[in-house]
């Protein structure tokens, strides 16, 4: 009887620290559209821990192009490729991006995104350019 109660005091307290973890971390998601292009970006951040999945999809008249380049920045980063393809179908090109911090790295993953905070994509293919303002969903 003795083992069973100290093993729901265990269980409890995992309990209550896995859930405390999970809850530091803040999802943001940022949206962005123009005519040929629609830009997603999400991300879960921590000091621990922070990834992110994003998308490009081709909306334009014309036919996708067989290569783009693009340039996603905000205040806390800046990442981009000048030659890309489509990795899915329907123009869709995607990817993800990790950050690890402490005990592995002496950094902090963590950021400060303001309430009214905005990203910024830059497409560029066959010539031609479009600048998307990507605002949080």
């Amino acid at each position: 009887m003795k083992l069973h109660k100290i093993l729901g005091v265990v269980f409890i307290f995992l309990s209550l620290t896995l859930s405390a973890c999970s809850q530091d971390g803040k999802e943001y998601s940022f949206y962005g559209k123009s005519k040929n292009w629609i830009v997603m970006y999400e991300t879960e951040i921590s000091e621990e821990r922070g990834s992110a999945d994003y998308s490009i999809e081709y909306i334009g008249k014309e036919p996708a192009p067989e290569i783009f380049g693009y340039n996603i920045k905000s205040s806390w980063f800046e990442f981009g490729v000048n030659e890309e393809t489509f990795n899915e179908e329907n123009n869709v090109h995607s990817g993800n991006s990790e950050c690890t911090g402490p005990p592995s790295n002496d950094d902090s993953c963590e950021v400060s995104i303001k309430e009214n905070e905005k990203m910024e994509a830059v497409l560029e293919w066959n010539g031609k350019s479009e600048v998307i303002e990507m605002y949080r969903n």
